[in-house]
């Protein structure tokens, strides 16, 4: 059973698309925040502001 009307069997098609449900889901978002914060690491590395080792641990544990 869905949360929210987008969830729903019934009804989530009536507001949305499979396509866009997936763009928007748990997963995509939680990468996209991942993605995010391994730039981040990388260049705080390429900087000198964060241990290029640590940059390089952070980047390894980005990933789903």
């Amino acid at each position: 059973m869905g949360s929210t009307i987008i969830d729903s069997a019934i009804f989530g098609d009536i507001f949305s698309t499979k396509a866009m449900r997936d763009v928007f889901s748990d997963q995509s978002r939680t990468r996209k925040y991942l993605e995010i914060e391994a730039a981040l690491a990388r260049v705080q590395g390429r900087m000198g502001m964060i241990p290029a080792e640590a940059a390089d641990e952070i980047v390894k544990h980005c990933a789903l």
